[in-house]
């Protein structure tokens, strides 16, 4: 909800701010003895560690449905306005915040209007959760 997308926002922003602070503090910005700081590297793992979270917001429900992806993209783009922010980069965040909003409440009313309240989108196992059909790896025994 509301509360996780402020989380992610600003742990984005806090982990942006605390990496830019150990550069300048410590002047990691060039290598000294082997040892260097690269900001892009907060950037990445800031990226993985949201797509991870967002992947635990899609969710199969009875095998046929897939739903959550809004909801995962929507914190994806969260973490990316609390990286933004901390950047100092405030009116990007401001009207990309705008935009999203827009979007959400834009495509939530037109969905209402022409009667589909939400989106799914199909999925279907056909193997019945058996790995008949599938290329074997060459770790697999034979029954």
């Amino acid at each position: 909800g509301l509360r996780t997308h402020m989380f992610v926002a600003a742990g984005a922003a806090l982990f942006m701010l605390m990496g830019n602070e150990l550069i300048d503090k410590y002047h990691l910005d060039a290598p000294v003895a082997g040892l260097s700081a690269d900001p892009i590297r907060i950037v990445q793992a800031i990226v993985i560690g949201i797509s991870f979270l967002g992947a635990g917001t899609i969710v199969h429900q009875s095998g046929e449905r897939v739903e959550g992806l809004t909801t995962a993209a929507s914190i994806f783009f969260t973490a990316g306005l609390g990286i933004a922010v901390s950047l100092g980069q405030y009116v990007l965040a401001s009207v990309a915040a705008a935009a999203a909003v827009c979007v959400l409440l834009a495509v939530g009313w037109l969905e209402n209007a022409i009667g589909r309240a939400r989106t799914t989108l199909p999925f279907k196992r056909y193997n019945n959760g058996t790995r008949e059909g599938l290329p074997k790896t060459g770790g697999e025994r034979e029954p």
